[in-house]
């Protein structure tokens, strides 16, 4: 089982790489599909880092759904609701595309995203700090 700063890292690896995907490329015009499942993603390991300060573990997302409603002390309605959203969001996007994926749920998403990070930092102290860009080098000229 991942300690709490084990996931930490890998929120803030998360964060780094959409920043990355944002700076680099217009996510949201050609990708915005990948937008939701990474900031999923992020949420899960939001949520892992909080329950691991109790000691609970979820091995997938069925357990670490009942691990949350659960736990409503460290979650409450609005964090379940908007991690559910985000949940959902990310199934839609892998599962039916653009078919049911409209600029308002991006937006959503955006929203509810920012919510759970203001939660993990004002509940729990995870900060997700914004991380310098990865410098790409250049091609390398062919001769």
């Amino acid at each position: 089982m991942p300690s709490r700063d084990k996931h930490i890292a890998k929120i803030q690896y998360n964060y780094s790489f959409l920043l990355n995907c944002v700076s680099k490329i217009d996510l949201r015009k050609n990708f915005a599909l990948w937008e939701v499942i990474i900031r999923f993603y992020i949420c899960v390991h939001i949520v892992e880092a909080i329950l691991s300060t109790i000691n609970v573990h979820s091995d997938n997302h069925a357990e670490r759904e009942r691990n949350i409603r659960s736990n409503a002390n460290l979650f409450d309605l609005n964090f379940q609701t908007c991690y559910f959203y985000l949940k959902e969001s990310a199934r839609i996007a892998r599962y039916n595309g653009k078919l049911k994926m409209n600029p308002n749920r991006l937006n959503s998403v955006v929203e509810k995203f920012e919510l759970i990070v203001k939660h993990a930092k004002d509940q729990y102290g995870i900060l997700i700090e914004t991380p310098a860009p990865i410098a790409i080098p250049p091609p390398t000229p062919t001769v």
